[in-house]
C-alpha cells in the first residue's frame, strides 16, 4: 500500500511540475477503526474569500488516499462522505490549511454520522422549498458542514451530521419575504433527529435594500450588512447581507426599528458606517455611504491646487493622504488614476470641520481611477484628499489638482451708507494666500469722501501702502494689494474728515496662478 500511495503522489508532483505556482496538496481519509475511507468527495475552499476551488480528481481512492493540485494559499478542506454507500460517517472540515509547497495534512478520521430529517413550512403550513439548513456548534459557533441540506418541494429535508448540540438556523430564499429564523440549541445525539415539531412555521416580512459605495460613487463589494434590534446588541439573522459587485443588497427582516451596519471586507481602507434607529414599516431601501478610514500612518502632503501629486499604493490597506487650502466656493478637480499596474484610484475629500464632501454628482469612474470636476467647497479653510486602491491592487498612481474661483469670488459688489460721523460699514470676501485685491469704491456725488481699510484672516490689519489712490469725495482705488493668507477678509469703509453719504465697493479679487509642479509621497 505505501509503494502504491508513493507512486500516486510521485505522478500528481510531476503534474504539479508543470504549472510553476500549483502545489500538490495530499491527505487520507479514515474511519474511527482506522481504515480508509473511499468515494469521499474533498472541496477546496480558498480560507479568506470563501470562494471554491475547481479541483481535478478530488475523490478518494480505494486506499483513503486524495492528491489534488492547488495555488499556494490558505484553504479550508471539506471532506463529503455522501457518496459512501457501506457505512454512515459524518462530514467534516479542516481550517488553516497553509499550502506553501507540496503539502501532506495529516490523516482525516469521519465520524459515525446521525441523520437530520423534518420539514419546514411557512404561512399555512405549507411546506417551504429551497431553503437551506444550517448547523451552528453551540459551544463554538462554528458552521458546520452539512452538504445535501436544502428542503425539497415539499419541504423535507434529510442530511448527515455528526453528534453534537447545535443551532437550526433555516434560511429561505429572499425572493420568498419570509424571515431567516433560529432554533436552539438543539442537542443531536440519537439517530435518526426529527426536528419536524421543534421548528416553527416561517413568517413574513419585508424587504430591506440599497447600495454601498465609497464617497464619490463607487459601489462597493463584499460590503457586510447587519441589522441590530434598536439600541442592543441583538442581530436579526440575515440571507444574503453581503453587497455583490454592483454594491447592492437584499435582505428580508421584520418591522421595527433597527441599527443598521455597513462593514467593509477585511484588509479595506474603506471605514465602516452606522445607521442607528431607522424605522421599517414595509419595503424600504437603506443606501450607505463608506469614507476612506484611518492615513497613511503621517500628516498629509501639503500641496497647491494646480500640482500634481504622484504616489504608490503598497497594499489593500494602504491610505495616502494629500492637503490643500481652499476657500467655500471654489470649484475644485481631482483626477486620480493609475500609472501602470492595475490599481484603481478611489478617494475621498474631507472638509476643514472633517465632514465628507459629497462627490456622487460630480464623480466619473473608469477602470483605471476616479475624477471629480467642479467640485464647489463648503468651507473656507484646510481640505484633505486620501486616497486608496478601490479594488485592494497596489501599484502607482498620478493625481492631477484643478482650483478655480467661481465668478461669485471673482467678483464683489456691495453697496452701503455711513449714516453718521465715525460709523463704518463691512464688506466682507474671500480670497487665496497670494492672490491680489483691486477695486474702487465710489461715493457717486453722496457727499462722502470714501476710506478704507483692509483687515485679513483673524482681522490682522493690512497696509495699504502704495496700493491705494484717493480722490477726495469721489473715490478710493485700489491697485494689486497683496493678500497674504487664504480665508476671509474685511474691507471697512468710513467716511473722512466726518463726511456721510451712500457709496458702492466693486471689488475684484484675483486668485494665484499656481504652476503645475509635480509633488510625490514620502
Amino acid at each position: 500500500m505505501v509503494a502504491q500511495r508513493a507512486a500516486f503522489v510521485v505522478l500528481l508532483l510531476s503534474a504539479a511540475a508543470t504549472n510553476s505556482s500549483a502545489d500538490a496538496l495530499t491527505g487520507r481519509v479514515l474511519n474511527q477503526a482506522q481504515n480508509g475511507v473511499s468515494d469521499v468527495d474533498i472541496d477546496v475552499f480558498d480560507q479568506v474569500t470563501g470562494v471554491k476551488l475547481v479541483t481535478q480528481d478530488d475523490v478518494t481512492d480505494s486506499q483513503g488516499e486524495f492528491a489534488v493540485v492547488v495555488p499556494p494559499g490558505l484553504y479550508r478542506l471539506a471532506f463529503d462522505p455522501t457518496d459512501v454507500t457501506d457505512q454512515t460517517l459524518a462530514p467534516a472540515q479542516i481550517f488553516d490549511v497553509a499550502v506553501t509547497g507540496n503539502t501532506e495534512i495529516p490523516d482525516v478520521i469521519l465520524v459515525p454520522g446521525i441523520e437530520v430529517v423534518g420539514q419546514v413550512v411557512g404561512p399555512g403550513n405549507l411546506g417551504i422549498a429551497g431553503v437551506d439548513l444550517d448547523l451552528i456548534d453551540a459551544g463554538t459557533g462554528t458552521k458546520m458542514f452539512t452538504p445535501g441540506d436544502d428542503t425539497d418541494s415539499q419541504g423535507l429535508f434529510a442530511f448527515v451530521t455528526e453528534p453534537g448540540t447545535y443551532i437550526v438556523r433555516l434560511q429561505p430564499a429572499v425572493s420568498t419575504r419570509l424571515i431567516v429564523a433560529e432554533f436552539g440549541p438543539v442537542p443531536m445525539t440519537t439517530d435518526p433527529v426529527d426536528l419536524t415539531a421543534l421548528l416553527e412555521p416561517l413568517v413574513e416580512g419585508v424587504w430591506l435594500s440599497g447600495t454601498a459605495t465609497s464617497s464619490s460613487g463607487i459601489p462597493l463589494a463584499a460590503v457586510d450588512v447587519d441589522v441590530r434590534f434598536a439600541g442592543t446588541i441583538d442581530e436579526v439573522p440575515l440571507l444574503g447581507d453581503e453587497t455583490g459587485t454592483n454594491g447592492t443588497y437584499q435582505v428580508v427582516v421584520p418591522t421595527g426599528n433597527f441599527d443598521i451596519d455597513f462593514a467593509p471586507p477585511p484588509g479595506s481602507a474603506y471605514q465602516a458606517v452606522s445607521h442607528p434607529g431607522v424605522a421599517i414599516a414595509a419595503d424600504a431601501v437603506q443606501d450607505a455611504t463608506l469614507p476612506v478610514g484611518g492615513s497613511g500612518g503621517g500628516p498629509p502632503t501639503a500641496i497647491d491646487l494646480g500640482n500634481r501629486f504622484e504616489g504608490v499604493f503598497s497594499a489593500g490597506e494602504d491610505v495616502d493622504e494629500i492637503s490643500f487650502e481652499g476657500v467655500a466656493g471654489m470649484l475644485v478637480s481631482i483626477d486620480a488614476r493609475r500609472t501602470t499596474g492595475t490599481a484603481r484610484p478611489d478617494f475621498s475629500l474631507i472638509a476643514p470641520s472633517t465632514a465628507a464632501v459629497e462627490l456622487a454628482a460630480y464623480v466619473r469612474v473608469s477602470a483605471k481611477g476616479t475624477k471629480v470636476t467642479n467640485v464647489p467647497l463648503p468651507e473656507t479653510g484646510t481640505y484633505r484628499v486620501a486616497f486608496l486602491s478601490a479594488n485592494g491592487a497596489g501599484g502607482p498612481y498620478s493625481v492631477r489638482t484643478k482650483g478655480k474661483a467661481s465668478p461669485g469670488l471673482k467678483k464683489v459688489t456691495a453697496a452701503g451708507s455711513i449714516a453718521t460721523p465715525a460709523s463704518i460699514v463691512e464688506v466682507p470676501f474671500l480670497a487665496m494666500e497670494g492672490g491680489k485685491l483691486k477695486g474702487k469704491v465710489l461715493s457717486g456725488g453722496s457727499g462722502l469722501d470714501p476710506s478704507v481699510e483692509l483687515l485679513g484672516p483673524g482681522a490682522a490689519p493690512i497696509s495699504l501702502g502704495g496700493y491705494a489712490v484717493s480722490k477726495p469725495l469721489v473715490s478710493v482705488s485700489l491697485t494689486g494689494v497683496p493678500l497674504p493668507a487664504t480665508g476671509t477678509y474685511t474691507l471697512r469703509v468710513t467716511g473722512a474728515n466726518g463726511t456721510t453719504g451712500a457709496f458702492t465697493a466693486k471689488l475684484g479679487v484675483l486668485f494665484p496662478k499656481v504652476p503645475p509642479l509635480v509633488v510625490t509621497e514620502p
